[in-house]
C-alpha cells in the first residue's frame, strides 16, 4: 500500500511537471542526424532563414533588398544597417536636418554582427533629443557605391518610427512611417522609390539561423583592424542562445550541454567556422572547414537542444558558395 501511494504521488508531481510546462513539452525521442545545404552562390547574394525544427529554408530575399532594419519588439528601439552591403553612419550632431550637407569628420562606423544593444552604429537616437544621421548605403550585388544619404529619426509612438531622409544636397527629401510587425524581430527599409517598408524577414518564432553575408573587424598580421565582408551565419537572438565546443560532432553527446556557457549573441557561430587559404590579394583562395569544432544550439521557446557541425563550403560542382551542415537534436538524459 504504501509503495502504491508513493508510486501515486510521483505520478502526480510528474503531471504537474508536465502541466506546468505544458506549452513546450520536451520531448523524449532520438532525433536522426540531419544534412542539409544552404545556397547563397557565388557571389553572395541571397540572405536565408533557416528553421532547424522543420530542417529548411524558411524564407529569402536578395542581400541587398534593403538598407535599415528597425526593431519590431514592442519594447525595441534600436535600428540596424544591411551590414550586407557594407554600410556605415554617423551621428553629425546636428539637430537641423537642412544644416547636414556633407559627412564632414563625422565619425562614421558600422554596426558590430553580434547585434547587441551597445553595437550598433546607430546606437540612441532618442536621447536626449534625435540629431542627424549620415548613412553610407555601401555597394551593391555589384560591387557599385550607393552614395550617402541624410536621415533624422523623429519619434516612435504607438509602435511607428518616423523619419526623414533626403541625399546630402537636399534633393529627393521624404518623411514617411515604419510601422512594427507584430510578428517579427525586426521590419526592413529601403531608400528606393522615396522610401519602401518591407517585411522580409519571418516571424521570430519560425526561423533559428540566417546564412548571409555580413560586415565585420578582421586585423592585419600587425594588428591593424580593418572592416571586410564575410560570410557565414547569424542567429535569431530572440529565440536561441549558443556555444562553440571544440570537439567533433560525432563526439558531442547531451551531457556537453550541462557544461558550456549558452549566449545569444547573433554572430557566436559567425564565419570561422572555416579556414581561408591562399592569396585574398589576388583572389585565388580556397575553404576548408576548421576542426574539431562544433555548436550547441538552445532553441528557448521549445527547450530544445541541438548539436550542429558544417561539412563544406562547395557544392556537387566545386563552387562556393554553398555551406552545407549536419545537426541532430541532443536529449538530455
Amino acid at each position: 500500500m504504501i509503495l502504491i501511494i508513493a508510486a501515486g504521488l510521483a505520478f502526480t508531481s510528474c503531471m504537474k511537471d508536465l502541466e506546468d510546462d505544458k506549452t513546450y513539452p520536451v520531448e523524449q525521442i532520438p532525433d536522426e542526424v540531419k544534412l542539409d545545404m544552404v545556397e547563397l552562390t557565388p557571389e553572395y547574394i541571397y540572405r536565408k532563414y533557416y528553421d532547424l525544427s522543420s530542417n529548411q529554408v524558411v524564407a529569402s530575399h536578395e542581400k541587398t533588398a534593403w538598407d535599415l532594419a528597425f526593431e519590431s519588439l514592442p519594447e525595441g528601439d534600436r535600428i540596424f544597417l544591411n551590414s550586407a552591403k557594407f554600410m556605415y553612419a554617423g551621428n553629425t550632431g546636428e539637430k537641423e536636418f537642412e544644416k547636414v550637407t556633407s559627412a564632414g569628420d563625422t565619425e562614421m562606423v558600422f554596426d558590430k554582427p553580434s547585434l547587441s544593444r551597445d553595437s550598433t552604429a546607430i546606437g540612441n537616437w532618442r536621447k536626449p533629443s534625435p540629431d542627424v544621421y549620415v548613412i553610407d548605403r555601401g555597394i551593391d550585388a555589384e560591387g557599385n557605391t550607393l552614395g550617402y544619404k541624410k536621415i533624422k529619426f523623429h519619434t516612435l509612438e504607438e509602435g511607428v518610427y518616423t523619419i526623414e531622409f533626403a541625399n546630402l544636397d537636399g534633393t529627393e527629401r521624404h518623411e514617411t512611417t515604419v510601422p512594427k510587425d507584430s510578428v517579427s524581430n525586426l521590419v526592413m527599409f529601403s531608400f528606393e522609390n522615396g522610401g519602401e517598408v518591407k517585411n522580409l524577414q519571418p516571424a521570430s518564432g519560425n526561423w533559428d539561423l540566417v546564412f548571409t553575408q555580413y560586415t565585420k573587424t578582421l586585423f592585419t598580421n600587425e594588428g591593424e583592424p580593418y572592416p571586410y565582408l564575410v560570410v557565414g551565419v547569424l542567429g535569431n537572438r530572440k529565440r536561441i542562445s549558443t556555444a562553440e565546443v571544440q570537439y567533433s560532432f560525432n563526439e558531442v553527446d547531451p551531457v556537453v550541454t550541462d557544461t558550456v556557457t549558452l549566449f545569444p549573441y547573433a554572430d557566436l557561430i559567425g564565419y570561422d567556422w572555416k579556414n581561408l587559404q591562399g592569396d585574398v590579394e589576388t583572389g585565388d583562395v580556397s575553404y576548408t572547414m576548421r576542426s574539431p569544432l562544433s555548436y550547441i544550439i538552445h532553441e528557448k521557446d521549445k527547450n530544445i537542444f541541438y548539436k550542429l557541425g558544417f561539412t563544406d563550403f562547395y557544392n556537387e560542382n566545386g563552387r562556393k558558395g554553398y555551406p552545407s551542415f549536419e545537426y541532430q537534436r541532443l536529449i538530455k538524459p
